[in-house]
């Protein structure tokens, strides 16, 4: 059996390395250190390195359409737990968001109040209009963040963890810059004639043309809110790796709405080309709206700065105890009804002794009154020196009192089986010589005197149910009483109860303690 246990825990170990845990961690889970502890929460310091994808969205650009563009950020920080559960966290975030094709459709910008003394009829006003044709801006912004959040955690197994936070964020916007594709054709409309004209020669206002333009933009400090939802992996006791769902939420507009033209020819002789300014989408009067909210997901580790802290013997007791509940199925016992279960058995075991011991007083009482009757028989008899002899050992026996070379013996009996041990498959303590032979001479010696009056108690360790445990302490007393019996004692000399775990010798918390738990208590009760 003991082979059998050294290859579970050898089976344990090596999963544990195949997670990752190391070698020294599952050494501590072999020597039954606990390992909620080792792998639970803590308070400390933390440093965090993580990175993900966050989802920007825009709507209505010039083109009056949704989209939504993934963007990448790496993250590191510093986080401190004041409790096991609770703590503080500031970081620095870098995010790279890029807004690409912003406008993808037709665009036609009007600009009204234009002359044109060349204009077909005298210097009438007109409508200066431009057509963007397969035009697009591309955005890239660099984003500088600095979160700063509350942390909680909890063990949700011995592995993982939950964590939630919340906080606020400012941003800065070091370094943007856009690039432009497509062409621009302009045309003048005549309201009153209803009549557009284009691509007329000699009209330099009316012109078609590729757009190329790149330029940058100019972003004031955001302030968002941001939270947090994720899950910690306990690698070893101090590094953990995670994956969060992350959402931001913007508290200020980005970019400010503008009144600019998004294209403005220059005015000077009808609208020419010559002097024409680009100001860009985010920077211009068709804006799109850049959506407050953005989700995400980031994946990182954790790394605990602080060293391991020792538990307090009070804690581990504590902790040890909850987890053999678990493990063993016991998680609806509460404390309460374990003691309850305690006080019952005591009750059951104090009423079975009075009435033992009220009979035991009932035999002694009849023997006494026997002995007296054989005496007065035997002072009208004629003894011989053979008989007499004989005659008095009976009454030594029938009274209860041995001589005390033979008490002695039995005490020492008695001591000899106490000594020996049981695997935790077996319930048969009569396996080895010279416990036989012990079992054997104290079964001679109770059939001789019949007073003598032994309780066998049958114990076990804390391993398997409570069902299992009360039937194999029991088994095991049963056993050495059918070997005690089967060598001549009486049945009514014995008395068998088992104790479970109830009485160990050592605490269950290694195989080598929990093998000289399991045990058969001989004790002599007259």
């Amino acid at each position: 059996m003991n082979r059998i246990t050294k290859a579970l825990q050898s089976a344990a170990a090596s999963l544990m390395l195949l997670l990752g845990a190391g070698n020294s961690l599952a050494q501590k889970v072999n020597s039954e250190v606990d390992i909620m502890y080792y792998f639970g929460c803590h308070d400390g310091d933390y440093a965090t390195i993580d990175g993900g994808l966050i989802n920007q969205g825009i709507r209505d650009g010039i083109a009056s359409q949704n989209q939504n563009q993934w963007n990448g950020n790496f993250r590191i920080g510093y986080q401190r737990y004041i409790t096991n559960h609770m703590g503080l966290g500031l970081g620095l975030q870098y995010s790279l968001i890029r807004l690409d094709s912003i406008a993808t459709g037709p665009y036609v910008q009007k600009i009204s109040g234009a002359t044109d003394s060349d204009i077909l009829l005298d210097s009438k006003e007109y409508e200066h209009r431009t057509y963007f044709h397969n035009f697009s801006e591309k955005v890239t912004v660099h984003a500088l963040s600095v979160p700063a959040m509350i942390y909680y955690q909890t063990n949700i197994s011995v592995s993982w963890k939950f964590y939630m936070a919340g906080g606020a964020m400012l941003t800065f916007y070091p370094k943007t810059g856009y690039s432009t594709s497509g062409q621009i054709e302009t045309r003048e409309y005549l309201g009153q004639y209803q009549l557009e004209v284009g691509n007329v020669a000699g009209h330099n206002h009316i012109y078609t043309d590729s757009l190329s333009h790149s330029g940058t933009y100019t972003f004031k400090p955001n302030l968002s809110a941001i939270g947090e939802l994720g899950l910690l992996y306990a690698i070893n006791p101090r590094l953990d790796a995670y994956v969060a769902a992350q959402g931001i939420y913007r508290l200020t507009p980005l970019p400010e709405k503008s009144s600019n033209l998004l294209y403005e020819p220059s005015p000077g002789g009808g609208y020419s080309q010559q002097s024409m300014v680009y100001n860009g989408i985010l920077n211009s009067e068709v804006s799109p709206k850049i959506k407050n909210l953005a989700l995400g997901l980031q994946l990182g580790v954790r790394y605990r700065l602080n060293s391991e802290a020792k538990l307090k013997f009070t804690e581990y007791k504590q902790k040890r105890r909850l987890r053999d509940v678990e493990q063993f199925g016991f998680e609806r016992i509460t404390r309460r009804n374990f003691n309850d279960i305690q006080e019952l058995e005591q009750a059951k075991a104090d009423s079975l002794e009075q009435a033992r011991l009220k009979e035991q007083e009932a035999i002694r009482q009849q023997h006494i009154q026997d002995s007296l009757a054989a005496i007065a028989t035997a002072d009208t008899a004629t003894i011989t020196p053979a008989a007499d002899s004989v005659s008095i050992e009976l009454i030594r026996d029938t009274i209860g009192q041995a001589p005390k070379p033979v008490d002695d013996e039995i005490s020492r009996l008695i001591l000899e089986i106490n000594q020996n041990y049981c695997n935790i498959s077996m319930s048969n303590i009569a396996n080895q010589q010279s416990l036989k032979r012990s079992i054997s001479r104290l079964s001679e010696l109770m059939a001789q005197y019949s007073y003598i009056r032994i309780l066998i108690k049958g114990h076990t360790c804390n391993l398997g149910s409570l069902e299992v445990n009360k039937a194999l302490g029991q088994k095991r007393a049963e056993n050495l009483r059918s070997q005690l019996i089967e060598n001549g004692a009486q049945p009514e000399q014995i008395r068998c109860e088992s104790m479970w775990w109830k009485e160990p010798l050592l605490p269950n918390t290694s195989e080598p303690n929990r093998m000289k738990n399991r045990r058969v208590e001989l004790i002599r009760e007259n």
